[in-house]
């Protein structure tokens, strides 16, 4: 696991549920600081210093643009575990098709996002991720 606390970034339109999820991130024993932007990652100057462990999207504010919005998180930060929150197990099992690393449906436990974090945040053995954060 990470030694240092880690920071998680929460990528949503503002209002309840992005502040609401940001809570829920720093509740977690493993997120030390989290932040919220509001859209995609072009406005760069919100983003630049950032340098997020974990990203969580919801997927059901950004449509089909949530691909290509996930893809710019993986150039800009490519050791970033990626958590995309979807409306329905249909739309749950579409995500899990494009390679992300964890897929939540709105309503989650609070115990299931800390174990998604939990487990994003543990090494695995050979985990290049982990061996390029820890450098």
């Amino acid at each position: 696991m990470i030694e240092r606390g880690a920071a998680a970034l929460v990528v949503a339109p503002p209002g309840r549920l992005r502040t609401g999820w940001r809570a829920l991130l720093l509740a977690t024993p493993q997120i030390s600081e989290a932040w919220e932007v509001t859209a995609t990652l072009s406005v760069q100057s919100e983003v630049v210093a950032l340098d997020p462990d974990i990203v969580l999207v919801d997927a059901d504010a950004f449509g089909e643009t949530t691909w290509t919005l996930l893809d710019q998180i993986r150039e800009r930060w490519p050791v970033c575990r990626n958590i995309v929150l979807v409306c329905s197990a249909q739309k749950r099992q579409e995500a899990l098709g494009t390679g992300v690393d964890a897929v939540l449906v709105k309503g989650f436990r609070a115990a299931e996002l800390s174990a998604v974090v939990d487990r994003l945040l543990s090494p695995w053995p050979g985990d290049e991720r982990q061996v390029a954060k820890d450098t």
